[in-house]
């Protein structure tokens, strides 16, 4: 259970694409945006590294901490 999934938009996709930003977007797709949780991010297209220079699309996957401690 709460788990949530992004995929970036176009604009995300060039300026989102590192550290804060990317913990931002992660935080409002749960049911608190302050609690601790847990992410990744890779590429849509071939699942390979997000960097920070990148304009490809990426997708994030993200869960409480809460959640993932009870699995």
């Amino acid at each position: 259970d709460g788990a949530g999934w992004h995929l970036s938009t176009d604009t995300e996709a060039m300026l989102d694409r590192a550290g804060e930003p990317l913990r931002a977007i992660a935080a409002s797709l749960q049911k608190d945006p302050n609690a601790p949780l847990s992410y990744a991010v890779c590429g849509a297209g071939d699942g390979g590294a997000v960097t920070p220079d990148g304009t490809d699309k990426w997708v994030l996957a993200c869960a409480s901490r809460e959640s993932l401690d009870r699995i």
